[in-house]
């Protein structure tokens, strides 16, 4: 049976998450999770912080980089969610 795989990527303010699924037996083939807390800008106003946008896409390079090439090349598809 062919592997279709697709990556699932949520672009949080707290993590970024990523998994790969085969999408024609619905088997988890690698789930990755990383923390974004290092993109928080801290303002002088303490009723709200910001997040360094730059920062947040290195991590989501690093984090597909970290995607074993024989699972990669085998992507067909992406599905991206996050925050408003």
């Amino acid at each position: 049976m062919e592997k279709i795989f697709v990556i699932g990527l949520d672009i949080g303010t707290s993590s970024l998450k990523l998994i790969i699924l085969n999408i024609l037996t619905n088997e988890l083939i690698l789930e990755l999770k990383k923390s974004t807390e290092c993109s928080k800008v801290f303002l002088e106003n303490k009723l709200y912080n910001e997040q360094n946008p730059n920062t947040i896409i290195e991590l989501v390079e690093n984090l597909i980089k970290d995607i074993p090439s024989n699972i990669f090349n085998r992507i067909k598809g992406w599905q991206l969610c996050g925050q408003v």
